[in-house]
């Protein structure tokens, strides 16, 4: 979907911006848990990740189903050099080669404590709360939804 900027909109979006030497990282909210940008784009304000603003704003419309990637790999980072557009798999070759993968919290061990914690009758929440993570985490792994090669 291609996105029309007004004046207004560029000088708002460049003005959350703080301009250094390697990044520009945006000053304005950030989408948890990835660390994202957001921008709120008139008409109708909604949101849309900053880096993806700042490839429209200064190479155009990204065409449907691509992804706006970081050569840098800071999701709070807007500068267009450091930029790529890629489809998914292309998204994912780059994480792989830059050994960027998300890391787990907990470990094989831990999973087997919270299927035993679980299967004594504590609920998702307790345990969550214990181990830093989610509910439905904790759901998914006591589920196997996750973690199926923990006995």
């Amino acid at each position: 979907m291609h996105h029309k900027f007004t004046p207004k909109d560029v000088a708002r979006f460049w003005g959350t911006v703080r301009l250094d030497d390697g990044c520009w990282e945006w000053m304005g909210k950030i989408r948890r848990p990835r660390g994202y940008g957001v921008f709120f784009h008139s008409p109708g304000r909604h949101e849309r990740f900053a880096h993806r603003v700042a490839w429209e704003i200064t190479n155009g419309p990204i065409p449907d189903g691509v992804f706006v990637c970081h050569k840098c790999d800071n999701p709070r980072c807007v500068r267009p050099s450091h930029l790529f557009l890629g489809n998914h798999r292309d998204n994912m070759l780059d994480a792989r080669i830059k050994e960027r993968f998300w890391k787990t919290k907990l470990t094989a061990g831990d999973i087997g404590t919270i299927r035993a914690r679980r299967a004594r009758g504590e609920t998702n929440v307790e345990i969550a709360r214990d181990f830093g993570v989610s509910p439905v985490t904790i759901s998914h792994a006591v589920n196997r939804n996750t973690w199926k090669h923990v006995v």
